[in-house]
């Protein structure tokens, strides 16, 4: 769908002539044997109007219904027609309906899926005649698809006698209830004719209405192009690559993916400099934060500004500031990360397969990484830094509220990558991208990204994994716990909750319940902690539990919200207070509710301690210590690009070596090297020798 057939017809003297778009028209709707003729009739004039027109018609098959009918005028038009049609529906020997298109495709799969991408996929406009299930599925697929930007094509629907009426009724419903991202008549022509439905296709695609930048095609139609080799054909076709327009800091639709491939490149040259020049790198980049801190901070103020318009959360608001402190602590990371030792070609491990035959395991980039962060700008820097030292290429999403800091920063940084490289490692090594279109775009790159990094809310990491092939490394929720045991200084205990909670509390490792020993309600210790945390500012949600054992300090409670129930992320002052029999209780619950982040129990009796930490199936778990420690920096890692819950690859805050994969090199020293057949006659043996580093 992103390349469009223009064809050009040349005069004697050699000037381009006015020329027409060239379109596959893919056209969906009922294919059943008891479809009215009202609409067959309006889909037999369709198809010969794609004909007429020099398009080609584009169907899922279809001998029968609308399907068959626009195939049937198509062809009677002599016209052109390609079908896609599933295996499932094929018994036999093809028939002769489905012999006469130009061109069939079939498909296989265990479901339908395999079918809709073959035939989406190629087409540049979409038209829907009167159909069944199938039909409502493509149409609303195809709609998600405009709205959400990601690929976006002209789409008609041939209304015969109000057959979409009350699909437009829920559209339009959905649309005054603020549930539609865009207006209905900005993602389809409602229209009755099948003059109407291809009219307003060609137009769109015309004048860019459909995401496609048509400004040069006009320009060229109108005032003509020499075409000096006079040998040439008279006809000559053009490819001519889609584009559109968008702001001036992002990359267009076309850009998208060169700069992605340029990242790529990039990369590989980062590589090439070697772990000197990247830690020279990093070092510039920490100067050249220093240096324009002033600037820096000036040009956060103008975020800050521009939120308070915005309906942002306060910890989403506290996340967006940049102060002179933060500056310092990201740009001491930074060189920590420059003088750490360099990821790449450090050999894991060395066997000899045979006498001469070396195999060894070392590290390497993981290659292109899409991280996508909300609000943080102070993130920006420290992915940055991590992605140059491990060689990797980067596409950078932050927040549209932290948009102008982003924008400043990133300047900064690929300057000084381009400088303090001598100009051997480009500024397309560290791409910015600003709208939730190009995100979209960027996750159907799964032959050029290799990995998806999502810092943010539940929705965000959510929507990328449901909405990529690219492997996804984050965590969706930052639910962390702290199990204070009946074996402790509660004193101590409170220390750590207040550090826990109120240390940072907009972070995804603040505490967000803290569980409690049944024992301490029954002896009355449970006010202490009540009283201790509510001194220390902290707000209580109580459960029912907590809340009947606790009435001289029912002051200081809110009963939980049961509805929400213990799976909750404050992110500000507020936690959860729960009461749980015992350490087996407790790692119970942490594993059904928690989000597998971070967990801390707070004991003097190690057996316990010992439980709890093999127990929990958390990426961090701590003993006696606040759950803010979850934390690159404080890790010594320099930095992270965020923390990963899930179980492959990286796990927990993930640093420099998280960024690394591995690769096979396998040597031979003979003169003649070896093959696989010297083994199998027996000239060679394996020896499978681990080799000492």
């Amino acid at each position: 769908g992103n390349q469009l057939r223009v064809a050009h017809t040349y005069d004697t003297e050699g000037k381009r002539k006015a020329r027409k778009l060239t379109m596959k028209v893919c056209v969906f709707g009922s294919s059943s044997r008891n479809t009215p003729k009202k609409y067959l009739d309006a889909s037999y004039k369709l198809g010969q109007l794609i004909a007429k027109e020099g398009h080609v018609c584009l169907t899922g098959g279809g001998v029968y219904g609308c399907m068959g009918a626009v195939n049937d005028g198509c062809i009677d038009a002599q016209g052109k027609t390609h079908g896609v049609i599933h295996k499932m529906f094929i018994e036999g020997p093809i028939d002769e309906k489905h012999q006469r298109l130009d061109k069939l495709t079939v498909v296989e799969g265990h479901n339908l899926v395999a079918r809709k991408d073959a035939l989406c996929g190629a087409a540049d406009c979409f038209i829907a005649l009167p159909g069944g299930l199938g039909t409502l599925d493509e149409l609303i697929e195809i709609l998600c698809e405009r709205q959400l930007g990601m690929n976006p094509r002209p789409c008609a629907i041939l209304n015969v006698d109000g057959f979409f009426d009350n699909t437009l009724k829920q559209l339009e419903r959905a649309e005054k209830e603020k549930i539609l991202y865009v207006p209905v008549s900005k993602l389809l022509c409602n229209a009755k004719t099948p003059e109407e439905a291809l009219e307003y296709c060609v137009k769109m695609m015309n004048t860019g209405g459909a995401g496609v930048k048509t400004d040069e095609w006009r320009k060229s139609a109108n005032n003509g192009d020499k075409f000096t080799d006079k040998k040439k054909k008279e006809e000559k076709t053009e490819k001519m690559e889609v584009k559109k327009e968008d702001e001036k800091h992002t990359p267009t639709v076309s850009n998208v993916r060169s700069a992605a491939m340029e990242a790529r490149i990039q990369s590989l040259r980062l590589q090439a400099v070697g772990g000197e020049v990247r830690s020279k790198i990093l070092e510039a980049i920490s100067e050249t934060l220093l240096k324009n801190k002033e600037e820096i901070l000036k040009v956060n103020k103008l975020d800050i500004e521009a939120s308070k318009s915005m309906k942002m959360s306060k910890s989403m608001r506290k996340r967006l500031v940049l102060d002179q402190k933060k500056l310092e602590n990201l740009c001491s990371g930074i060189s920590q990360i420059a003088k750490s030792e360099d990821p790449i070609g450090k050999v894991i491990g060395a066997t000899e397969v045979s006498k001469g035959l070396v195999l060894q395991q070392k590290t390497v980039p993981i290659g292109v990484l899409l991280i996508i962060f909300e609000s943080r700008p102070d993130c920006l820097p420290q992915i940055a830094s991590l992605a140059i030292k491990s060689g990797n290429g980067l596409l950078l999403k932050g927040g549209k509220e932290a948009k102008h800091s982003c924008r400043f920063l990133h300047k900064l940084i690929v300057e000084a990558i381009e400088s303090a490289s001598g100009g051997k490692v480009g500024k397309g090594v560290i791409s910015l991208v600003e709208t939730r279109q190009d995100v979209a775009r960027m996750l159907a790159l799964d032959d050029v990204i290799n990995l998806v990094i999502p810092r943010g809310s539940y929705g965000l990491v959510n929507f990328i994994k449901k909405n990529t092939k690219i492997p996804v490394l984050g965590h969706a929720d930052g639910i962390c716990h702290i199990f204070v045991d009946s074996a402790c200084d509660l004193a101590m205990a409170i220390r750590l909750i207040i550090d826990a909670k109120l240390q940072y509390s907009a972070a995804c490792n603040a505490v967000e319940c803290v569980l409690i020993h049944s024992s301490l309600l029954k002896d009355g210790k449970v006010d202490d902690v009540i009283k201790g945390l509510n001194d220390g500012g902290v707000s209580i949600h109580a459960s029912p539990k907590v809340v009947a054992a606790s009435a001289s300090v029912a002051q200081y409670l809110t009963p939980m919200d049961e509805v929400k129930g213990f799976s909750v992320e404050f992110g500000d002052s507020n936690l959860l207070l729960h009461a749980v029999e015992d350490v087996e209780e407790a790692i119970e619950h942490i594993n059904t509710y928690g989000s597998g982040h971070t967990d801390a129990i707070v004991s003097f009796n190690a057996a316990t301690a010992t439980k709890f930490l093999n127990g929990v199936a958390s990426a961090c778990v701590f003993h006696n210590a606040s759950t803010r420690f979850a934390d690159g920096f404080r890790f010594g890692l320099g930095a992270e690009v965020g923390i990963s819950t899930g179980k492959i690859h990286a796990r927990g805050p993930v640093g420099v070596k998280g960024l690394t994969t591995t690769q096979w090199a396998l040597a031979s020293s003979l003169s003649d090297g070896h093959t696989v057949g010297d083994f199998v006659k027996g000239k060679h043996t394996y020896t499978h020798k681990k080799i000492e580093s």
